[in-house]
């Protein structure tokens, strides 16, 4: 009998934040930060289970009531300096019931502006490509040839003092990852234990769908855009 693969939305919403204190239940316009992904995921109609993963009882407790799957995670996966491969990994080994042709779409809380149609298109293009993992990204205006570090408190080029003199012109065009949606099938995430980002199908966001709320000056920017994509 063919396995038929289930296709998974995995939401990690951990009770600490740096900067914002219990960001993913931060109120926008009367509902939890975390409200407007779970919403997403249930509008957008492609999966078969919808899973919050989080070590606060509150969080765990409001997605219930949302009516979807929960996993507690431990406080040694919910640090400041956790990183979402712990958390897919205890997700994984949490869940026997999962199959190696399982899909997961990774959906982080604090890309509110990513919606229910973000997340057809991108599974839909993920399938255009074969099933190949999918990464949503945004284009950056810095030219990453002539981005330096501090070594030994000196300035280092990240690449070549050659590349750094490049014509901007003669700079192909860069992306950075915006955090809003990943797809992978469970095979793919456990042949290197990580996020298979490198050769990943780019799903190209603009805008404020780039928005990656880490600071108050990110809530200030919700605030005053929210309604626009209500």
């Amino acid at each position: 009998m063919n396995y038929k693969k289930k296709i998974i939305a995995l939401i990690p919403a951990r009770k600490g934040s740096k900067s914002i204190k219990n960001k993913n239940l931060y109120k926008i316009l009367g509902k939890p930060l975390i409200y407007y992904t779970i919403l997403a995921a249930k509008k957008s109609k492609i999966f078969d289970q919808i899973f919050v993963s989080s070590d606060s009882k509150e969080i765990l407790s409001y997605s219930l009531k949302q009516n979807v799957n929960t996993i507690t995670r431990p406080k040694r996966y919910s640090r400041d300096f956790s990183s979402a491969n712990d958390v897919v990994k205890h997700f994984i080994n949490q869940n026997d019931k999962l199959n190696k042709e399982d899909l997961i779409v990774y959906l982080q809380p604090t890309s509110p502006f990513r919606n229910y149609v973000d997340i057809k298109k991108s599974m839909k293009l993920f399938n255009k490509n074969n099933e190949k993992p999918l990464v949503s990204v945004k284009k950056t205006d810095v030219c990453v040839y002539k981005t330096l570090f501090l070594k030994k408190n000196l300035l280092t080029p990240f690449f070549t003092e050659k590349k750094m003199t490049i014509s901007r012109q003669k700079v192909p065009t860069s992306y950075e990852v915006n955090g809003a949606i990943y797809i992978f099938s469970l095979k793919s995430f456990l042949k290197k234990s990580r996020f298979p980002i490198e050769n990943s199908v780019p799903f190209i966001m603009e805008g404020l769908k780039n928005l990656d709320l880490n600071e108050y000056k990110d809530l200030n920017l919700l605030k005053r855009n929210f309604k626009k994509f209500e």
